[in-house]
């Protein structure tokens, strides 16, 4: 017996004697323990977690008088053994005396609660949509990124996944978790575009974020170009964060390329003209950028 309390029992003697005479002795009665000593045993279900997440933790008692056990814990808790759900912040030790009615001494159990603390993400500044994959890098190393614009084997952050403030994930060797948002500025310089030589100077449009500034040959850094020559124009615009795109004018004569007769039923096609980058009207026309013409809607 390993318990105090009140116990009764029940005991049957068989008996035969030299003269095969059996005799059956039934004894009964009570009696109680008082003195088993307390014994404590303090269980996590998690010895180590990380910041910011809970465990639970019980006590397994034995000795004494179960039926008067008192529980002092300490940091607080619930007076029962539990389980009793705890989230300490930082590394805790937790320690549980229990006692009983019966006299019993009291018994005192320690136990340590480890948090780890969570991972260290490098700060990233704001990247640019045409910039090239950039390496991310965290304390501890050697965990596992993810995220919709990383490459989970080894960190590589894409900013011309898109733009806009994604989330990135790292979980460290340990299993803790922190993550953080980089911003990804967008621009774009607008389509490409054409004019004949000698047209008038027209200007650029199309690009956003607005207020930035352009430079290249024969345009202004508030977007006016001189198709004063023929040939094709690379032209640079830088948005006010410094982040940048390209678009091609060409400057040309117009050329078509000779288109027989169609059939109203007949399915959308391009229409094609050099140099690429101007503007299509007329009837028909879905697209007046690429040029896409429906017979459909063009009427007979």
């Amino acid at each position: 017996l390993n318990e105090s309390g009140s116990y009764h029992f029940d005991y049957t003697f068989y008996y035969t004697d030299e003269c095969d005479n059996e005799f059956v002795l039934d004894v009964n009665g009570d009696f109680a323990v008082t003195d088993c000593p307390l014994d404590v045993d303090l269980i996590l279900d998690d010895n180590v977690i990380c910041q910011g997440e809970c465990t639970e933790i019980w006590a397994e008692v034995t000795g004494g008088d179960p039926n008067t056990y008192y529980y002092n814990w300490s940091p607080a808790l619930p007076g029962t053994e539990g389980p009793h759900q705890v989230c300490s912040p930082i590394t805790q030790v937790y320690t549980l005396t229990v006692g009983d009615a019966a006299g019993s001494t009291p018994s005192t159990e320690s136990i340590t609660l480890t948090i780890l603390p969570p991972p260290t993400l490098d700060p990233q500044p704001t990247y640019c949509e045409q910039d090239p994959a950039v390496q991310l890098t965290a304390t501890p190393p050697g965990g596992d990124w993810s995220g919709t614009h990383i490459d989970v084997d080894d960190g590589l952050f894409h900013s011309d996944s898109g733009n806009g403030a994604p989330w990135v994930y790292y979980e460290s060797p340990q299993g803790c978790v922190d993550s953080m948002q980089i911003s990804v500025e967008d621009i774009w310089a607008g389509n490409d575009q054409a004019s004949c030589v000698g047209a008038p100077p027209f200007m650029l449009v199309g690009f956003e974020p607005v207020g930035g500034t352009w430079s290249g040959l024969n345009v202004t850094s508030a977007g006016q170009f001189d198709p004063n020559s023929i040939g094709t124009f690379t032209l640079t615009y830088t948005a006010p964060s410094g982040c940048s795109d390209e678009i091609d004018v060409t400057v040309g004569p117009i050329a078509f390329q000779p288109q027989s007769a169609v059939c109203q039923s007949d399915v959308p096609f391009d229409l094609v003209a050099t140099p690429f980058g101007g503007t299509w009207t007329g009837a028909g026309v879905m697209d007046e950028y690429l040029g896409i013409f429906d017979p459909d809607d063009a009427g007979g």
